[in-house]
């Protein structure tokens, strides 16, 4: 069946799922929230005729209830009351085992935290249609990583059957402008800076879009910093979602640390104050939640940095959080007014940058093809402060080779002193013996560069059109 125009791209997810099932077959599909994991199965369900079911928060006897109910409308005839998630299985695919079905059991996670043997009781189950060839397509969905790694350490050792996982990942940049509908670069790649590629965003903005450069201002007014629309809100829910308990203020004071570029294990104790013990359970806890990402200085291994993941709430933590009792009160457009030259230092830039070691990755330019892509510092004993690479590239399965030396500027018009930083670290990786023969100097901008730098040999210079593929 044709995708229906209600889910934007997602080619791969779909294809992968809207078959026809003739043997049996078991997907996990993981992801953070409002990726679009549930009106994708959704979707799926429809055009299959197959069965779709929820998980709620809800005790296990109200969600065999809820259970119950959904499997009575898919099979439109009444369905007796089950005692356990045994029988609710064992019902399920026996009713399945001579017709191509498909069933997706979506938010899993909310009923294996409640009911722990469910992944268990599935797997018996599908091993059981498995022997019987039966023609189903077995599709688990669920948030929580931490459940998520749990559900998928229990179904996959099956040795019955085919097994696929398929992560539902934010929109790339592209992508997410295309989305959103905007054409400028510099404003889809300030957008993206405020949201990312989430796709659920757009809708809790209630279809808001900047009309064009000089309306970022008022948008951002309008929905992040407005207490009436719902996008403002999202920051703090998916906070409360995710971190609670003791550590819960140790934890979004990490954020907030990291947010404001105190990114590395001593900025952040010595801006929260914390201990190490502390600091270290923290770190942990955020990383499991896939909160933040630990990113090595591809120079200095024992210098890792961390970076939130989700742009929202970096801008949350940035932007809005200092201030939330005056947006909350309806003064977000004063909030705004002095908060917006910090917006541009603590949030643009650095998604800027990471925006260009994303358009690295996937770049043919370079001599060979990419492998490692991260930023680093290069000691100078010389002027005895580090050298700041913002985009480096390395040959792949070659982790001395330098193919790129990057550095990005998002609002300047980058010129032959930025060139100078870049060549003296090429001069300084070379005597530190990485091989530098095919390294190219590239200069990223937001605003543009003088001619005489796109003069240079061996410089390449990378604007947004580029990134965008204007």
């Amino acid at each position: 069946m044709p995708k229906p125009p209600e889910i934007f791209a997602r080619d791969r997810e779909w294809n992968s799922l809207d078959q026809v099932p003739s043997y049996p077959q078991l997907g996990i599909i993981h992801g953070r929230r409002h990726q679009g994991k549930t009106q994708l199965l959704r979707a799926v369900a429809k055009s299959q005729r197959g069965f779709y079911f929820s998980g709620s928060k809800a005790t296990e006897a109200e969600s065999l209830r809820f259970f119950r109910q959904a499997l009575s409308d898919y099979l439109k005839e009444p369905v007796d009351h089950f005692p356990d998630w045994y029988d609710a299985m064992c019902f399920l695919f026996r009713r399945v085992r001579t017709r191509p079905t498909f069933i997706a059991i979506d938010d899993i996670t909310c009923l294996a935290k409640e009911s722990p043997e469910l992944p268990s009781i599935i797997r018996r189950e599908f091993e059981c249609a498995s022997q019987l060839r039966s023609p189903v397509l077995l599709v688990l969905s669920g948030s929580d990583s931490s459940v998520m790694t749990t559900v998928r350490h229990e179904l996959f050792p099956s040795s019955y059957g085919e097994s696929f996982a398929l992560v539902m990942r934010p929109f790339d940049h592209r992508t997410a402008a295309r989305f959103w509908g905007i054409d400028d670069p510099r404003l889809a790649t300030q957008v993206n800076s405020i949201v990312g590629g989430t796709p659920a965003y757009r809708r809790f903005a209630e279809g808001d879009v900047p009309r064009g450069p000089d309306d970022i201002d008022d948008w951002v007014i309008r929905t992040l910093f407005d207490p009436t629309n719902a996008l403002c809100h999202q920051p703090r829910h998916r906070i409360a979602e995710e971190i609670g308990g003791s550590s819960g203020y140790v934890c979004r004071s990490l954020l907030a640390a990291i947010a404001l570029g105190d990114n590395t294990k001593p900025t952040i104790a010595t801006h929260t104050g914390s201990h190490a013990k502390t600091l270290s359970h923290a770190l942990k806890v955020l990383l499991d939640r896939e909160l933040i990402l630990k990113e090595p200085d591809v120079f200095r291994k024992n210098r890792p940095r961390y970076r939130v993941i989700d742009p929202v709430l970096r801008f949350y933590f940035a932007t809005m959080r200092p201030q939330w009792s005056l947006i909350e009160t309806g003064d977000g457009d004063k909030v705004w007014r002095d908060t917006r030259p910090h917006y541009i230092n603590t949030v643009v830039r650095p998604h800027f940058a990471q925006l260009c070691r994303d358009y690295e990755q996937l770049a043919e330019r370079l001599s060979d093809w990419p492998g490692v892509v991260g930023a680093g510092t290069v000691p100078d004993p010389r002027h005895r402060r580090p050298i700041n690479i913002d985009v480096a590239v390395f040959g792949i399965g070659q982790p001395r080779r330098v193919l790129s030396l990057g550095q990005t500027n998002w609002n300047e018009t980058m010129r032959g002193r930025h060139l100078e930083h870049l060549a003296r670290a090429y001069e300084l990786l070379g005597e530190a013996g990485y091989d530098v023969r095919d390294c190219v100097l590239t200069l990223y901008s937001g605003k543009g560069f003088e001619e005489s730098v796109r003069d240079e040999d061996r410089v390449v210079t990378i604007g947004l059109d580029d990134l965008y593929e204007k």
